[in-house]
């Protein structure tokens, strides 16, 4: 049932006997008979489905009471239930697992050591907390115990890899849990002898060995009996099936179940999570946040070209998270470091990141896509505890295996910048010879929390250790210490957070996929070879333009790249900056013409169009000269080439490229940035057009005084010398505020990542959402990020400053 099946041959007690004796010190697993493995699994059965029972009625009949005494109690009195509940000692601090591991704790394979491997969830810092416990009381209690095994044998996954968790073994048999609904079912063993699906269901992973079924029946029957104590221990009058009168009166309350009330902040959406049941897949969501990842780094392509500041920024950020950056032992900076190499490299890779990144989410797409096709024509015919189709098999081991790239990609990207991105520095020194990949720690006294989330981020840009602790765990334990801890926020930058957050949405596909095809088949449904082969056909034009970046790294020799494309277009404008804002658009575009060359030279086309769609029609905002008016010389010229490029490609269409000049014009002159744009195309991604509803919805949105001028500042527009004030920076929360106000929900990934989605898109045919990511550290955005902000929202949903007034 797991990758971490242990697999006997031959004689197992004779081979256990053996290992003993060569090595004493050598913890062995506990060898079972059939008839003790029967004996023990009708024992935990029957008692699982007798708690699970008693639990639902409970929980049905009192669960006003028990939900009302449980808040009314304060953080010692809930410490006391569930402590007095628990057999034996209940762990103190959050995932016990991580930190027993981490201390070394002796007797890990045995006591109370190796609960915390088996309960890895259960602990005083977590539960004592107003929500947790009923939402576990709540979830045990509405579904039966074959809907969790799957997870649970999943939590004990540090325990299994670490093996410090090693579960009995039972050769030749297999156990069922899943889609077994009855005590007479569930846990049933079959012989491979005798029954040859048996093994087959063994090696597919639905069914498992039944040494890890018991380990299994073991977690659910003491949770069970835990919560059971502990509603004995909230309502102790209620003695027998018929409540006191003092239950009685408080049962006349409505019914208020925890589960359907959203959780009130991330922070503990995070904590219930692992109390829940496991939700089931959400395709919808899935694709959601897939096209909403699309768009955004199609934007940041499109920014790219067109924004020498943001480019400057993008460049500097990148710069800033290199293992050049750390001091060498004797405190002296890398020889390396800010010279015309260096920057070279860095040009390069934004570049091809810019490229890289768009593209494998357009890929990730159009695999998902194929993934929800074949799922709804054999939707009929996927239950619990039944193999998939083969066809569908496949498309999920696609998808997976490109998954898997991407967070390889992720990883490569936090071994070069973790270290040297600011808030690590101080705790690592670089080697003096030019190793940069060895750096030396530099011994400093940090906080308690710091060392978890040092060691936690260090974990993640390690391979080995993503398999041996999990990306989920190690994701979800940062994530917390992010959001509770102000030093733990303050660790990690806000280019690492966009990581973070980008691994977080890959692994939130990956777990929801993994979970339909039981992510237990120690043998893919394509070999090796064949997966690597499948994506590099689908990579090519990608690799071209790599192998074109590293063929021509002198178009971006820069000895001041920040410099030349620094861009003032904050400042009144005057002669000077509107001067410095036309040079950095000449230096950016005169780059990209170079790119545009060498990539269309290599791969025989323009690769834009094919990588983002929705941007490919998008015409360059320019500033005119100073004193200029926009119906002057160079702008009309501008304008007039972008039209013929049009018309060579899309052949007679002269009214559009008309419209495209017209729209270069106005009649008011401006002496700033002008836009000459073509007609909104419908959105689209490179997988699939995304039709939207919204372009055409432009009645005015009414919104109080708060949300409006959120708005305002989102689409905020200078004065023609750009002498009017800018707006402020803009609170995080005012934003989140507004975004709400207008209909969307949100849902905060780790990191720095929101995903906000229309909730009437929720409910209809099309799922349009778009990702921003909250500033870091401090939790207010920069009044220009805001302004890109509300032009993302044009792009995306088609408004504009004039969609929202003030409420009557």
């Amino acid at each position: 049932m797991s990758k971490h099946q242990q697999k006997s041959s031959g004689e197992p007690r004779q081979a256990i006997a053996a290992l003993k004796k060569a090595n004493p010190a050598h913890y062995c697993p506990r060898i079972l008979t059939l008839t003790e493995a029967k004996n023990e699994t009708k024992a935990w059965v029957d008692n699982i489905f007798d708690k699970h029972e008693r639990l639902n009625f409970l929980m049905n009949h009192f669960g006003d009471v028990i939900r009302k005494r449980w808040l009314k109690k304060t953080p010692a009195q809930r410490e006391k239930v569930i402590t007095t509940a628990w057999v034996g000692e209940m762990p103190k601090y959050h995932r016990p697992d991580i930190n027993a591991w981490l201390s070394h704790t002796p007797g890990a394979h045995q006591g109370l050591c190796a609960e915390y491997f088996v309960f890895p969830h259960i602990n005083v810092d977590d539960l004592s907390k107003p929500r947790p416990l009923l939402v576990l009381m709540e979830s045990r209690a509405q579904h039966s115990p074959d809907g969790f095994a799957a997870f649970d044998w999943d939590s004990m996954e540090i325990g299994l890899a670490t093996a410090t968790l090693i579960p009995p073994q039972l050769s030749g048999w297999t156990m069922n849990l899943l889609g077994r609904k009855t005590a007479k079912t569930y846990g049933q063993l079959r012989s491979w002898k005798h029954d040859q699906g048996a093994l087959d269901f063994f090696k597919e992973g639905i069914g498992c060995q039944p040494g890890e079924g018991l380990t299994i029946l073991l977690v659910q029957s003491k949770l069970l009996d835990f919560l059971v104590k502990c509603i004995s221990l909230i309502i102790p009058d209620i003695a027998t099936d018929k409540p006191s009168s003092v239950a009685e009166t408080e049962m006349a309350s409505s019914d208020s179940r925890i589960l359907s009330q959203a959780p009130s902040n991330p922070l503990e959406a995070l904590l219930e999570a692992p109390y829940r049941a496991p939700p089931p897949i959400d395709f919808r969501r899935l694709q959601s946040f897939v096209y909403a990842k699309h768009a955004e780094m199609g934007d940041h392509l499109w920014y790219l070209r067109q924004d020498p500041g943001y480019f400057h920024d993008a460049l500097y950020d990148f710069s800033e998270h290199q293992l050049e950056q750390l001091s060498d032992t004797a405190l002296r900076s890398h020889p390396r470091l800010h010279t015309p190499s260096f920057w070279r490299r860095m040009i390069a890779n934004l570049i091809t990141d810019a490229y890289g990144a768009p593209s494998n989410w357009s890929l990730t797409g159009r695999r998902l896509a194929g993934v929800l096709k074949l799922y709804e024509s054999h939707k009929d015919r996927i239950t619990p505890g039944k193999r998939l189709p083969h066809d569908l098999e496949i498309a999920i081991t696609k998808l997976l295996y490109q998954l898997s790239r991407a967070i390889n990609f992720l990883t490569i990207c936090l071994q070069m910048g973790l270290q040297g991105s600011p808030p690590f520095r101080k705790y690592f020194l670089r080697d003096p010879t030019d190793d940069l990949d060895n750096p030396v720690i530099e011994p400093i006294k940090i906080y308690k929390n710091e060392i978890m989330l040092r060691w936690l981020l260090m974990q993640l840009k390690d391979e080995r250790s993503l398999r041996f602790f999990g990306l989920h765990n190690l994701l979800s334990y940062v994530h917390r210490l992010m959001l509770s801890q102000p030093q733990g926020r303050a660790m990690v930058s806000g280019w690492v957070a966009k990581i973070l957050s980008d691994m977080a949405l890959i692994n939130e596909i990956e777990r929801q996929v993994a979970f339909l095809r039981l992510k237990r088949q120690d043998k893919p449904a394509l070999a090796e070879e064949s997966l690597q082969f499948d994506y590099a056909e689908h990579t090519i034009p990608l690799e071209m333009v790599f192998s074109a970046m590293e063929s021509h790294e002198d178009i971006f020799q820069y000895d001041s790249p920040l410099h030349i494309f620094k861009y003032p277009n904050d400042q009144e404008r005057t002669e000077a900056t509107t001067w410095g804002m036309r040079n950095a658009e000449k230096h950016l575009d005169t780059l990209w013409e170079k790119i545009d060359e060498i990539v269309k030279a290599k791969t025989g086309k323009p690769l834009l169009p094919n990588v983002c769609p929705q941007i490919a029609d998008r015409v360059l905002k320019r500033t005119p000269e100073w004193g200029a008016s926009t119906n002057d010389f160079e702008v009309l010229s501008t304008a007039l080439k972008a039209a013929m490029e049009r018309l060579k490609v899309a052949g007679n269409e002269l009214s559009e490229a008309l419209d495209e000049l017209n729209a270069a014009c106005p009649p008011k002159p401006a002496p700033q940035a002008s836009q000459s744009t073509s007609d909104a195309p419908t959105p689209k991604t490179a997988y699939g057009p995304v039709p939207s509803n919204y372009k055409d919805k432009q009645k005015p949105i009414p919104l109080g005084k708060k949300a409006y001028k959120t708005f305002m500042t989102l689409f905020y527009e200078p004065d023609d010398n750009n002498a009017r004030p800018h707006p402020p920076d803009l609170a995080w929360s005012d934003f989140l505020n507004a975004m709400v106000n207008i209909g969307f929900t949100t849902e905060k990934l780790t990191g720095s990542a929101w995903v906000f989605t229309l909730k009437e898109d929720i409910e209809g045919e099309n799922v349009n959402a778009i990702i921003f990511h909250e500033p870091h550290p401090k939790y207010e955005i920069p009044w220009r990020v805001a302004r890109r902000m509300g032009e993302r929202l044009e792009w995306e949903f088609g408004w504009t400053g004039e969609a929202f007034v003030r409420a009557a």
